[in-house]
């Protein structure tokens, strides 16, 4: 994963002068007309979640190390210019295996979210039942693919869309 221009852009949004030498808390996020907004970083994992979950949380370290991450610390989310949030394959129970400390939150399926919050479909990797719900300390948002929600293409009459 190539996090430099994310990184070089934070480093540049924060910088330590010797007039403040101390590094900003809460940090500047990458926009600067509004340095409080956060960055939704998408990681769309293609193949095995369980297995690339190691890679992707350490290839995050310079960022979590710099204090620019969205992360829950036990009770309550902590904004931060970044937030990473694991979709596809993004292995739910190693999301929500540490429950005082998690920087990576989970795009959810709708369809899951539809039932009681504990579906199965998307529990990549595990062959344990979830015991977890879907929340705001775990997922950021919740998706699904478009062409199972919208009209099919040409259903839409001119007249009628605004």
């Amino acid at each position: 994963m190539y996090i430099n221009p994310l990184w070089k852009i934070l480093e540049r949004q924060n910088p330590q002068t010797r007039f403040h030498p101390y590094m900003n808390f809460p940090r500047n996020g990458v926009f600067d007309t509004d340095p409080s907004q956060t960055l939704v970083l998408l990681i769309d994992f293609k193949t095995d979640g369980t297995a690339t979950w190691p890679y992707v949380f350490e290839q995050l370290a310079p960022l979590r190390e710099g204090g620019y991450l969205t992360h829950f610390n036990g009770t309550v989310v902590v904004d931060g210019p970044i937030t990473v949030v694991g979709s596809g394959n993004a292995p739910f129970d190693s999301i929500v295996s540490n429950s005082t400390y998690r920087d990576i939150f989970f795009d959810t399926s709708l369809d899951e979210l539809a039932g009681d919050g504990h579906g199965g479909a998307r529990n990549q990797g595990s062959t344990r039942p979830r015991t977890v719900s879907y929340d705001s300390t775990n997922s950021y948002y919740a998706s699904s693919h478009s062409q199972n929600r919208l009209a099919p293409p040409g259903a839409f009459v001119s007249h009628r869309v605004r």
